[in-house]
This record gives structure tokens, C-alpha cells and sequence, in this order.
């Protein structure tokens, strides 16, 4: 298994968020439905989603909506 960067607060949050969403829905977050509640605007959750993706901690299925995927543990 690769190992994970750490984070920072906020990139754990918007994982956290993510992480607790897909768990009650069933599907991701959009990026405005992250940004909310975090109150960060949706080019910053993109940020933040990128930096995650580049840590090891989650990844996106391309050409899709709602595509963000959390790696396994």
C-alpha cells in the first residue's frame, strides 16, 4: 500500500466532510455542497481535492459527476 502525506486541518476537514457524506449518501459531495459548510468557495474545495488527491487519499473517476473516490485505508 502507498503511504499516505499528512494533511492540514482544513485539507482533513473537506476529507472528513467527504469521508461522512459518501458514507450517508451513498455518492460524493459536489464541490459546492464541501464548500458550504467548510465556508470555502468551490475553486478552494478543488484545490484542496487535488492537493488530497496528490497526498494518496482519495482519487476521481474522470468524466464523471460526483466522481470522487476515497482510498482504502
Amino acid at each position: 500500500m502507498t503511504q499516505r502525506l499528512s494533511l492540514t486541518t482544513k485539507q482533513e476537514q473537506v476529507y472528513d466532510f467527504v469521508k461522512a457524506f459518501i458514507k450517508a449518501n451513498g455518492f460524493s459531495p459536489t464541490y459546492s455542497q464541501i464548500g458550504k459548510p467548510l465556508t470555502i468557495q468551490s475553486g478552494t474545495v478543488r484545490k484542496h481535492l487535488i492537493f488530497l488527491q496528490a497526498k494518496g487519499w482519495l482519487t476521481f473517476n474522470p468524466g464523471e459527476s460526483r466522481s470522487i473516490i476515497l482510498k482504502e485505508s
